[in-house]
């Protein structure tokens, strides 16, 4: 098969291919140029590699070794790949958390707004969504939890202010007052 794609070339050992012409070049078909080329272009290779190579002695022997040394490092990744798993679910754990926080933030301000927050947050955490979320925040989702979501709703302190120093401190100091 021949080509007509036409490639410059410098004298009769032929250049590397090229496109377009260059004053001074010639311009010759490339079924000629690739045959030139082609002994450059294609070297065999010379390496053979035998299908199985048998396993000597001694570098079984090392295999071997290799292996008992290894198991003192197998048992450090596997601490430490369960200390990294138990952080991540510490911070899985927290994320939801700060979801079931904003849930609670989000009901006191529908009470605030409609009177209708201890209902919005039962209807919540009854919901399929609310149980998954509580279960993934570590907080078992039963009739106990919702009460005490509605009853944090319906004292209407935000959960930032609930979290802080000052309003723990005041509520110890109304609870020695009241004892």
């Amino acid at each position: 098969m021949t080509y007509f794609l036409h490639t410059t070339v410098d004298a009769p050992i032929c250049a590397p291919i090229s496109g377009g012409t260059a004053p001074g070049k010639t311009t010759t078909p490339s079924a000629a140029s690739a045959a030139s080329h082609a002994k450059f272009a294609v070297h065999p290779c010379k390496l053979k590699v035998p299908e199985s190579c048998p396993i000597r002695h001694k570098e079984r022997h090392a295999e071997n070794c290799k292996s008992k040394n290894n198991k003192e490092d197998e048992m450090k990744d596997f601490v430490d790949g369960t200390a990294f798993n138990n952080e991540q679910g510490n911070r899985a754990r927290k994320l939801f958390a700060a979801v079931v926080l904003a849930a609670l933030d989000d009901a006191i301000a529908d009470d605030k707004k409609y009177g209708n927050g201890p209902e919005q947050i039962a209807r919540w955490a009854r919901s399929r969504d609310g149980r998954e979320v509580l279960s993934c925040a570590g907080i078992d989702p039963n009739e106990r939890v919702v009460r005490g979501l509605m009853e944090f709703v319906g004292r209407g302190v935000r959960t930032s202010v609930a979290l802080s120093r000052e309003e723990s401190e005041r509520r110890n100091a109304a609870q020695a007052e009241a004892a």
